[in-house]
């Protein structure tokens, strides 16, 4: 179903009716039917608060080596690498990284971004403090982009090995945005 795409790094979360043996939409389920062993990690307050109140330069600096290891594990496309270093430019227009404030905080940080799952890191940078206005607009469009490439190219790369998918037939629809 469309919503085990890209399962695990880029489905949303499983659904609780396929659980129970009766979900009724199906193969057109926008949620994961496939096992999910545990609960994914989220962030917890501390490190929500943490990104918050982070500049926005120094939250990208601390995101986007966990992004670009997960998005090249799941497509190393060169059109992969174009869209994390267009989010890149809205970020840090200026390239200058400020000073760290608190090293262990941020370790702390960047070690639970890694237990994320790709989609929950770009989801998290959906709540990022973006500046206002059409850099906001632009990074959420950014983030946009890239989760429905890498989603894409999961569909491509199952379409390579067993054929079209059954929720597909006759309709290539867009793939949701994020939830």
């Amino acid at each position: 179903n469309p919503g085990s795409v890209g399962h695990p790094e880029l489905c949303p979360r499983p659904c609780l009716y396929i659980v129970a043996g009766d979900c009724a939409n199906g193969l057109t389920c926008n949620f994961c039917h496939l096992s999910h062993p545990r609960r994914p990690a989220h962030l917890d307050k501390r490190h929500r608060e943490m990104l918050r109140s982070l500049p926005l330069d120094r939250c990208w600096a601390l995101m986007l080596p966990v992004l670009q290891d997960k998005a090249l594990a799941v497509d190393s496309s060169a059109e992969t690498m174009k869209l994390i270093h267009s989010l890149a430019a809205l970020a840090s227009p200026s390239h200058e990284i400020s000073v760290v404030s608190d090293a262990r905080g941020e370790r702390l940080l960047v070690s639970a971004l890694r237990s994320l799952t790709l989609r929950l890191l770009l989801t998290s940078l959906h709540r990022c403090c973006w500046p206002s206005g059409d850099s906001q607009r632009q990074a959420i469009e950014g983030v946009d982009a890239l989760l429905h490439h890498l989603r894409q190219s999961c569909c491509d790369s199952r379409k390579a090995w067993l054929g079209p998918a059954p929720w597909s037939k006759g309709h290539e629809g867009p793939l949701t945005p994020l939830q």
